[in-house]
């Protein structure tokens, strides 16, 4: 749940707690980091938290921070799905409504 949160912080660029323990410019906020992001979405992804697995589909199928990747992000929305994380659900009705 920690890397979750972590990976929250970093995508929407509200970690100024943590910049100077990364030595990035304390004076910066509001500022994403898309691959810390990324990073602790996956370390969260491998443990198997549902809400990571949607964020992380959501950055790879909008290219933020990677290029953009559907078929990855269509297996962790499912995953998501899975357990029961609405977003989910809700994302992938969307998609296949659009024909993606």
């Amino acid at each position: 749940m920690g890397q979750t949160y972590l990976g929250v912080l970093f995508e929407e660029g509200t970690y100024p707690h943590l910049a100077i323990k990364d030595k990035v410019d304390p004076s910066i906020t509001g500022v994403p980091r898309y691959d810390e992001a990324i990073k602790y979405y996956k370390l969260a992804v491998e443990q198997g938290f549902p809400e990571a697995c949607y964020r992380l589909a959501m950055m790879q199928l909008e290219g933020r921070g990677t290029k953009p990747d559907i078929r990855s992000a269509v297996k962790n929305l499912q995953i998501a799905a899975q357990h029961q994380n609405i977003k989910a659900i809700y994302q992938l009705a969307v998609m296949q409504s659009s024909g993606r």
